[in-house]
């Protein structure tokens, strides 16, 4: 179902965007004042239409804060208006959003007969979340896949076959990973609302000054692909898969700690990345070992963070 909700600036055009949507199925228009019941046993979108006339205000938030159940919403701007005011809406709808889990789609239709909108609006309406890893390297992205999956298990969560031309339709999350900066340079997904993160797997000890270097190689090429992102470095994280594997198999139960000492691929180091020897292993030091150098938990913790 779609629920268009007027602005005040389309309050003598109701009559007019009615008949123009009317072809569009089980869609909705009322005034933004008024109040709606969200029906429990369908999913439904949330259309704001406006002219912006005075700017983007705290009382089209508001609307998306008054309808937690909509997860899907469009904000379409009507009229034409020129770049660089486009340039600052966006950025502006960005900062307002970024607390906000709700996925909402921006854009301005500068149609007469509200073409981008009707397209849009054809498309089924959004179920459920969606979180795409992609990377260069796509049997790495298949396999941190599958273990950040595990932690979230109420999404979708998909790896990209095709990272030149990457699907991230309906898409919440994105997680470019990597074993290096290569790897991670894939296009940028559109919308404002995207969660983005960028992993390197790093097999071994960890390295603070390589780590930085790569974060500033990282922000370099991606935004030369268009990412243009404020800050890098609060979204990168690096771990190793194969401890990523480990603290998933202890936590399942599927191992115990000990079980590790056997495995000829795990290593723990210490605070100067030098090996610890396994004379000195013990469940407690293997675990705790683990909690510190795996990210994966707290990266789809935050992924996964929901409105309240």
């Amino acid at each position: 179902m779609n629920i268009v909700f007027l602005d005040y600036d389309f309050a003598n055009q109701r009559q007019d965007v009615c008949k123009v949507l009317a072809q569009v199925e089980n869609t909705l228009v009322i005034p933004i004042q008024d109040a709606f019941s969200v029906p429990a046993d369908s999913s439904v979108r949330g259309v704001v239409l406006t002219h912006l006339g005075s700017g983007l205000m705290a009382y089209h938030m508001e609307l998306i804060d008054r309808y937690p159940q909509i997860q899907h919403w469009i904000i379409c701007v009507c009229g034409k208006i020129g770049k660089a005011v486009q340039e600052t809406t966006r950025n502006h709808f960005a900062s307002n959003m970024v607390q906000r889990d709700v996925y909402c789609e921006f854009f301005f239709d500068e149609t007469a007969g509200l073409e981008k909108l009707i397209s849009s609006l054809s498309t089924p309406v959004k179920a459920g979340k969606k979180c795409v890893i992609v990377s260069n390297n796509t049997v790495l992205a298949e396999n941190a896949a599958e273990v950040i999956g595990a932690y979230l298990p109420d999404w979708e969560v998909a790896a990209c076959g095709n990272p030149q031309n990457p699907d991230y339709s309906y898409c919440d999350a994105v997680i470019v990973v990597g074993n290096d900066v290569d790897d991670l340079c894939v296009p940028c997904p559109d919308g404002e609302t995207v969660k983005k993160w960028f992993w390197f797997n790093v097999p071994f000890g960890r390295n603070h000054r390589r780590e930085k270097e790569q974060v500033t190689k990282l922000k370099a090429s991606m935004n030369a692909l268009g990412w243009n992102l404020s800050d890098y470095a609060s979204r990168t994280s690096f771990s190793s898969l194969q401890n990523e594997r480990a603290v998933l198999q202890v936590e399942n139960e599927e191992i115990h700690p000990m079980a590790l000492v056997s495995d000829t691929q795990f290593v723990i180091w210490d605070d100067y990345g030098l090996p610890v020897p396994q004379t000195l292993w013990a469940t407690d030091s293997i675990q705790a070992f683990l909690n510190e150098n795996t990210v994966f938990p707290s990266m789809a913790a935050q992924i996964g963070n929901k409105r309240t």
